[in-house]
């Protein structure tokens, strides 16, 4: 291999539309200038949500629910098969998807009939939303006229056996690219393979969690000799709170490695928090752009320090679960808290309490639990963020205020999010706060 290759991922934001595969074509072209390029995508936008739907719904036993959630997926997927691609690259993707949707009912069949949903099916069950995207885009580039060739992330990517929360183990995977992977990087070529799948040491699909498409991509980059990453998605690079509530929201441009790393712990979906230990391992650059509109800037991610204002995260869909001691199960047991698949964990006299993702599966005996936003301001002194609180309180916005760990994070009904989002950043805001004067609260 001549050239350092260059890595890019997509992610389902951008594969949510027929305009974003259309912008994944323009965004190569920019870069095919010989240099070896490795693609990495995810699933369309919610199609992992959904197949997580079905699969619970089978569970419960209704069955009908769940086949009418897989067929409306492959239906949609033939749609934008239909409306991008023609000849054989539509006949391909058509037979594969015929193929899967006949494997998936099967898996939920399987399901209803047992009434269990082991975490083994559930992971079975999500990677189809990555297989249908990779065939997707592969056919799609391939149409453009692209000289793109595609390798199974489970043919490469080797984690251990934690279900949902796989982690991947470096050595074997490291021989698996060397041997599948780095071959097919030569000058001009492009590589494509999906994000979050991967296949265990007992030959088990598995999946890695929420967002870890960027830790495929930052695991296969460091592996084949990368200098850095181009993370490109809905927005221009991390903001000071959620463009999508905050349109406002300045650009963070700079981040050091520690920095992004507390905001990966805090629960931004932008960062993984093992993307960001391997990249820092690797020495890898990491760029976070805006697939639509690059031009609006980027976030990099390097060994140089940026300002890290006052950021207010949010994370949705999580489950907040109360266990006796003693009682908590195998599954969120031993999981570390990480900012990926566990946000947070702390103990009462009671009570055992755990803030998890809402894709981690949990036992039939076990409650599903309330599901919440969490909030979270980094660099925010302890007595302002509770005030805050205080004064939304009074405007008639329940939450509920947890402080742990030289954290704290306030719990959202699900409803109040925008409104709850937009309140702290523009008081944090309006204050102009100066992140250099602002201690990092107490235990």
């Amino acid at each position: 291999m001549e050239e350092c290759p260059l890595v890019f991922k997509f992610g389902g934001a951008v594969l949510r539309s027929l305009n974003g595969f259309r912008v994944i074509g323009q965004r190569i072209r920019e870069h095919s200038n010989g240099q070896p390029l490795l693609v990495v995508v995810s699933a369309l936008g919610q199609v992992t949500r959904e197949l997580e739907r079905a699969a619970f719904a089978a569970e419960a036993g209704q069955e009908e629910t769940a086949l009418e959630i897989a067929s409306y997926l492959v239906k949609h997927h033939q749609l934008y098969a239909e409306q991008l691609l023609g000849g054989k690259h539509q006949r391909t993707v058509a037979e594969l998807l015929a193929h899967t949707a006949a494997q998936l009912e099967g898996y939920l069949r399987g399901v209803r009939i047992t009434g269990e949903l082991t975490p083994r099916t559930l992971d079975a069950i999500r990677a189809f939303g990555e297989r249908w995207a990779l065939a997707l885009v592969e056919a799609f580039l391939q149409e453009q006229g692209l000289d793109v060739v595609s390798v199974d992330a489970t043919e490469l990517l080797c984690t251990d056996a934690q279900h949902g929360k796989a982690q991947p183990l470096v050595e074997r995977t490291a021989q698996n690219v060397e041997y599948r992977l780095r071959p097919l990087l030569q000058p001009g070529c492009i590589v494509l393979t999906q994000g979050f799948v991967a296949r265990s040491t007992r030959g088990d699909i598995t999946t890695m969690g929420q967002e870890s498409s960027s830790l495929t991509a930052v695991l296969l980059a460091g592996l084949v000799g990368a200098r850095e990453v181009q993370l490109w998605t809905d927005v221009a690079g991390i903001r000071e709170c959620d463009p999508a509530l905050v349109p406002e929201a300045c650009l963070i441009p700079q981040l050091s490695y520690a920095q992004a790393q507390e905001i990966a712990h805090a629960g931004l979906r932008l960062l993984h928090p093992r993307m960001v230990e391997l990249a820092e391992r690797w020495g890898l650059c990491l760029r976070i752009r805006s697939a639509f509109v690059p031009e609006l800037g980027e976030t990099v991610v390097s060994t140089v320090a940026g300002q890290l204002v006052p950021l207010v995260v949010s994370r949705e869909q999580l489950r907040l679960l109360a266990f006796i001691p003693g009682e908590v199960p195998e599954t969120v047991r031993a999981q570390p808290v990480d900012g990926g698949a566990i946000l947070a964990r702390w103990e009462e006299a009671e009570r055992v309490w755990v803030l998890i993702s809402s894709d981690i599966p949990l036992a039939a005996s076990v409650s599903p639990g309330a599901l919440v936003t969490v909030l979270y301001t980094t660099r925010q002194q302890r007595a302002r963020l509770v005030e805050l609180c205080g004064q939304l309180l009074q405007e008639g916005i329940p939450m509920q205020v947890w402080g742990c760990m030289q954290r704290l994070r306030c719990f959202v009904p699900e409803e109040y999010r925008g409104n709850v989002v937009q309140s702290f950043w523009s008081q944090l805001r309006r204050e102009s706060l100066n992140c250099t004067k602002v201690q990092e609260p107490a235990s």
